[in-house]
């Protein structure tokens, strides 16, 4: 198992998959094998049979915290957020004992069923852990845009931008931002930074719809 996180670590996808099947041929019930092989086929996107591996690690071990947490990610991200939530609430039970990964699953997935309120302080709890983490910005950006926040959304996507990430929702989002706050001068850098660094994403196809002459 330390192997196959090792070479997961690494990206080396085939070594950490035989390094994780090796530990279950040993014990064909460790919960933590089966979650090394859904980051592997998550990683690799497989992801049907991700969700297939951390399904079984958390049937065979439920205070296996990580990968609960991953697995309610998996969900929320399928469509299943509901799920997800009760899968974390039910599982999680001391809370202030959270590492940074599943206070970020909480994040996620309350604001993937909706539960903003909930996803805002959750965002916040892993802020305060690690204030440049990307994902954790740019989710609290999407959620101060939603609550019609823009000049918090637009102070979150710059943290965003510091920590040297970009993407294609970023940039999008960056530019929505900057229109509803009438900077049409940022908007615009916003929108070419798209358009040249993606212009085959979804996100730039809608930057033309909404902001093209």
């Amino acid at each position: 198992i330390d192997l196959g996180e090792s070479y997961l670590q690494r990206n080396n996808l085939e070594v950490a998959r035989e390094s994780f099947n090796k530990a279950l041929e040993i014990n064909p019930r460790s919960s933590q094998a089966l979650h090394g092989l859904g980051l592997v086929e998550a990683k690799a996107l497989n992801l049907d049979q991700a969700r297939t591996y951390l399904k079984r690690a958390v049937a065979l071990d439920p205070q296996n915290i990580p990968a609960v947490s991953d697995y309610a990610i998996m969900l929320c991200e399928k469509g299943a957020a509901e799920q997800g939530v009760a899968l974390l609430e039910n599982n999680v039970l001391h809370p202030e004992l959270m590492s940074l990964s599943t206070r970020l699953a909480f994040g996620r997935c309350y604001q993937a069923d909706q539960q903003t309120a909930k996803a805002i302080e959750a965002y916040k709890e892993v802020l305060v852990e690690d204030p440049e983490l990307p994902q954790a910005l740019l989710s609290m950006a999407h959620l101060n845009f939603d609550k019609q926040n823009y000049l918090s959304a637009s102070a979150f996507l710059q943290r965003y931008f510091y920590t040297s990430t970009i993407s294609s929702d970023a940039l999008l989002l960056a530019a929505r931002v900057e229109d509803m706050l009438n900077n049409p001068e940022e908007r615009d850098y916003y929108t070419k930074q798209l358009w040249s660094r993606y212009p085959r994403s979804e996100q730039a196809r809608t930057a033309r719809e909404l902001f093209s002459q």
